[in-house]
């Protein structure tokens, strides 16, 4: 089973329900997950993945996705996006693709 992890307070957020939805951008080990995969959040909590879509960056995603879901504690959907563009520059973002995870916890 594979695994995926968190920072402590995004997983919490899985955890307590708040945010269903997780971004990453394509790395090879990311474009293997499958709809219907059962995954291990930082190894430990088992979840599974109900829905993946692709996008060209986090912006087109926060559009169309409620921010909240994706950064709960994000006030805004710019601040939202500013999350994901720390962590993967508009470059990243847009050569290898953007996926959306919509995780099922518990399972």
């Amino acid at each position: 089973m594979r695994k995926i992890f968190f920072k402590q307070k995004y997983l919490d957020y899985i955890l307590e329900g708040k945010k269903p939805l997780e971004g990453r951008v394509g790395y090879d080990n990311i474009k293997k997950f499958k709809v219907g995969d059962y995954i291990y959040l930082n190894g430990k909590y088992k979840a599974q993945i109900i829905d993946i879509k692709k996008y060209s960056t986090f912006k087109e995603a926060v559009d169309e996705n409620n921010y909240k879901l994706l950064i709960p504690d994000a006030n805004s959907p710019e601040e939202a996006i500013k999350v994901y563009e720390k962590l993967y520059p508009i470059w990243k973002q847009t050569q290898l693709g953007v996926y959306i995870f919509k995780i099922k916890y518990p399972v």
